[in-house]
C-alpha cells in the first residue's frame, strides 16, 4: 500500500542537482534522498531536467562516465504537475505514470513542492524467491576451501553467504533457494530452514555439480512471479527492487547485470593495416561491461530445463535468447566484487566495513 503527499518547498532542496553538476554528485543526491530521483534545476530553481537510476544505467551502457555532468544523462522533457493539483490528481498522475515522485511547478517553471507516493507499511514484502548458488568447490581459493565451502568463508565477522542473505532479507525479500553440493552440511547446518532469519530457506541438493544454469533445473516449476538467482562469490550492494523494475518494464525474459571493468595497456598500442601504420594510442584504457552473476528471470524459463542436466549460464541465456527473445541488461552502478580469488578476498575483507557497515 501506499499513501500520497504534496511535500513543501523546504523539503525538496536536498533534490537538487545543476545541469552542470556531474552525474557522481547526483547519484550522491539520489542515494541520499532515498527516492531515486534528483531534480535538474537552473540558479532560479526552474526545473530543467530530471535525472532517475533508470537514466544513469541507461547513460552507463551508452558509455557516459559517471564523471560527466548530468545533462549528458538526464531526462530533459520530465513529467510535471502544475501548482494547486488536487491530492486525488496528483495521486493518479503518480499511479498511471508509475512514479514515487513528480515535481510540482509554478507558472514561471520553478520547483515548488513534490508529490511523493510514501510507503505506508515500511520495507515492501517481495513474493519473488531468491536463489543462490553455493555449490561450486571454491579452487582457486584453495586452501582455505579445504574444508570450508567458498560461500562460508569469513568476510567481516560472519561468512560471505550470510552477508548476502542479510542483504535480501533487509530488502524485504522471504523466499530463499541455497543450491548445494561441495560440503553442503556446513551450510545446511548453518543457516537451517532460515528461521534465524525470519525467512524460509529450502535446498536444492545436486548430486554432482550442474552448474549454474542446470542447478536452476532443480527449482519449484510452479514459481509464479520472477526470480533472483546470483552466485555465491559475490558482494554487491545493487538495489534489488530497482533489479526487479527494470526487469518488468524490459519486458524480457531473462535480465543479466553487468558491471564496468577497466583494463589498461601499460604500452603504446600499435593500429595497423597489414604491414602499414595507422597510429599508435599511448597506454589506451579500455572500459567493457562484464558479467555479474546476478540474474533475474521469469518463472517460464524453468521450461527450458530438463531436471538434473548439467548447464553453465551462458548455454541458458543462450536458450533464453532462442526461445523468448533478447535479454535484458542491468548495469550495476553500485559496489560490486567477485570473491574468486585470495586477492579478491582480501580486497573484500579490506572493503567490508566501509559497504556493509561493520567495524
Amino acid at each position: 500500500m501506499h499513501d500520497m503527499r504534496i511535500a513543501n518547498h523546504k523539503d525538496v532542496k536536498h533534490l537538487f542537482v545543476t545541469p552542470n553538476d556531474s552525474i557522481l554528485a547526483a547519484l550522491d543526491v539520489i542515494d541520499r534522498g532515498g527516492r531515486k530521483t534528483a531534480l535538474v534545476v537552473d540558479k532560479d530553481l526552474r526545473l530543467v531536467g530530471i535525472i532517475a537510476d533508470p537514466d544513469i544505467r541507461r547513460a552507463l551502457l551508452n558509455g557516459v562516465s559517471l564523471e560527466q555532468p548530468v545533462h549528458t544523462a538526464m531526462n530533459s522533457n520530465p513529467i510535471t504537475l502544475e501548482l494547486g493539483i488536487s491530492d486525488v490528481q496528483a495521486r493518479q498522475q503518480l499511479h498511471r505514470h508509475k512514479r514515487d515522485l513528480l515535481p510540482v511547478l509554478d507558472s514561471a517553471g520553478r520547483v515548488v513542492d513534490v508529490a511523493l507516493l510514501v510507503e505506508a507499511l515500511g520495507v515492501p514484502q517481495m513474493d519473488n524467491a531468491v536463489v543462490l548458488m553455493a555449490g561450486g568447490m571454491g579452487k582457486r581459493l584453495l586452501p582455505l576451501t579445504k574444508d570450508t565451502p567458498k560461500p562460508m568463508l569469513e568476510v567481516g565477522s560472519k561468512p560471505m553467504l550470510e552477508t548476502l542473505v542479510e542483504n535480501f532479507v533487509a530488502a524485504g525479500f522471504s523466499k530463499f533457494y541455497l543450491s548445494v553440493n561441495y560440503l553442503q552440511e556446513a551450510i545446511e547446518s548453518h543457516f537451517g530452514d532460515g528461521s534465524k532469519w525470519g525467512v524460509d530457506i529450502s535446498y536444492l541438493y545436486e548430486d554432482e555439480p550442474l552448474g549454474t544454469g542446470g542447478a536452476l533445473s532443480l527449482l519449484d516449476k510452479r514459481l509464479c512471479d520472477p526470480f533472483i538467482t546470483m552466485n555465491c562469490d559475490v558482494l554487491t550492494k545493487v538495489n534489488f527492487e530497482s533489479l526487479l523494475k527494470h526487469h518488468e518494464n524490459s519486458g524480457s525474459y531473462g535480465t543479466m547485470c553487468v558491471s564496468q571493468h577497466e583494463v589498461s595497456v601499460p604500452f603504446g598500442v600499435v593500429e595497423h593495416e597489414k604491414f602499414k601504420l595507422k597510429r599508435i594510442v599511448e597506454k589506451p584504457v579500455w572500459n567493457y561491461f562484464v558479467n555479474a552473476g546476478i540474474y533475474v528471470f521469469a518463472p517460464e524459463v524453468l521450461g527450458l530445463l530438463k531436471r538434473g542436466e548439467a548447464l553453465d549460464m551462458p548455454h541458458l541465456i543462450s536458450r533464453i535468447d532462442k526461445a523468448f527473445g533478447e535479454v535484458s541488461l542491468f548495469p550495476i552502478r553500485e559496489y560490486w566484487l567477485d570473491v574468486g580469488s585470495r586477492s579478491a578476498l582480501e580486497q573484500a575483507r579490506q572493503d567490508y566495513h566501509i559497504h556493509f557497515g561493520e567495524k
